[in-house]
């Protein structure tokens, strides 16, 4: 998905690298250019091709106008961008779809309740 993904907080196309064994983008915000530095730097913008697939096959308004979206593979979420004109566009918190003026943002399916949990040491009131 390599030139479809950008950064929200300096609007340039993220850098594909692999971690880990596996695809992902990241931004820097400038830090290799040769444009001077903000004065308060942002994190680096860090996401997971699998993350961004994952996201694109929740959202019901995107999967009922582009049904090959649905249970595809990164490769084929690509083409599928590119031909309709689409690109991802997001933050550390937030991600969207933007194509011809038309934004939809992309939201996460909800975690099972069992990843939901928090540990006992990080209940509210539970002290040993």
């Amino acid at each position: 998905m390599t030139r479809l993904v950008y950064c929200g907080i300096c609007e340039r196309a993220l850098d594909a690298h692999w971690t880990h064994g596996r695809a992902g983008y990241r931004c820097r915000h400038g830090r290799t250019s040769s444009r001077p530095a903000d004065a308060a730097p942002q994190h680096i913008l860090y996401c997971r091709e699998d993350h961004l697939v994952e996201l694109l096959q929740c959202n019901p308004k995107l999967l009922q106008a582009h049904p090959r979206l649905r249970n595809t593979t990164a490769r084929t979420a690509a083409e599928v961008l590119r031909q309709h004109g689409m690109i991802l566009v997001g933050d550390h918190e937030n991600w969207t779809v933007e194509t011809n003026g038309t934004t939809i943002t992309l939201t996460a399916a909800p975690l099972p309740k069992a990843l939901q949990a928090r540990i006992p040491a990080q209940r509210d009131g539970d002290q040993e």
